[in-house]
């Protein structure tokens, strides 16, 4: 005759289980983001692996990090822009002029050679869609772009790098977050004034102690993409994810400078401050994205 089991063994099976679960459920998560963020390493490797072969076919010239105004003769340094270029159908980024100036950001100029736009996206970030309710371009399908160009390298020839290794030429600069139908170019030069001669390699425009860039930042988005760090694609195209956890005091800041932006932030990642350095140019420049580093 079969015995029944009793209901203390029940319960002592059900506590086992549930113990098991609690040790293996974090396991699970952590392999989840683990693969969402090999996903994202490749992708980011394909991008600037395709974005050497756009500087080959264009004197060596890295994609433009902005639109042109021709109306005000200025790069659009300050704004995002549309991606893929003219999804908006509200008469005026879907025809030209502008269509043509947005045609020359590095997320559009860059199209040719990537063919799959779900390339600027980073896998399993959330997506927000707050920037356009109107209609779209019969035809065509807003891109979720989550990561930016090092906007420093605007203009800037391959060629004159001393150190590609060590700069950054795409990064999760955007946060934690996917962007229906926009990009953004992050951290940013001050084209105000400049007109077409903006670019790090002179420092037109500007003069020494003042050289003008910009952070953009979403607020309250934290800059960390996966765990605490976010995926990096140099201008040699070497590609990791970097650890960038910063230090949520500001007495007591993040002193990684070559390696983390971030001079300090709140427990969420979101960033407050940056570091700057002095490559002996007379003033101070970005320490991780700027393209006058020297050995």
């Amino acid at each position: 005759m079969k015995r029944a089991f009793t209901l203390i063994e029940l319960l002592v099976v059900i506590a086992i289980i549930a113990i098991l679960a609690a040790i293996l459920f974090p396991v699970f998560a952590q392999a989840k983001e683990a693969a969402k963020k090999t996903s994202s390493v490749s992708t980011f490797k394909q991008l600037a692996t395709s974005t050497l072969i756009y500087t080959s076919d264009s004197d060596d010239v890295f994609p433009l990090a902005y639109s042109w105004d021709g109306g005000t003769n200025t790069w659009r340094w300050n704004f995002t822009t549309s991606c893929p270029n003219g999804w908006r159908n509200d008469g005026v980024r879907n025809i030209d002029p502008r269509r043509s100036e947005d045609g020359l950001h590095w997320s559009n100029s860059l199209m040719p050679y990537i063919k799959n736009t779900d390339m600027y996206a980073q896998t399993g970030l959330p997506v927000e869609n707050t920037w356009y309710t109107g209609a779209i371009t019969p035809g065509m399908r807003p891109t979720n772009v989550g990561l930016s160009m090092n906007g420093l390298l605007h203009q800037w020839s391959a060629t004159a790098m001393e150190l590609p290794s060590q700069v950054p030429m795409f990064s999760g600069m955007t946060g934690k977050h996917s962007v229906v139908g926009r990009a953004l170019t992050n951290p940013a030069i001050n084209c105000a004034g400049m007109g077409q001669n903006c670019n790090a390699s002179t420092n037109a425009g500007t003069t020494a102690g003042s050289f003008a860039f910009v952070w953009f930042w979403d607020a309250g988005i934290s800059a960390y993409s996966y765990g605490e760090g976010m995926i990096f694609s140099n201008s040699d195209s070497s590609t990791k994810f970097r650890r960038i956890k910063m230090s949520t005091n500001s007495a007591a800041p993040t002193r990684d400078y070559y390696s983390n932006p971030f001079v300090y932030g709140n427990a969420a990642g979101v960033p407050a401050s940056r570091w700057g350095c002095d490559f002996g140019r007379g003033f101070y420049e970005d320490c991780v994205f700027s393209p006058n580093k020297t050995q």
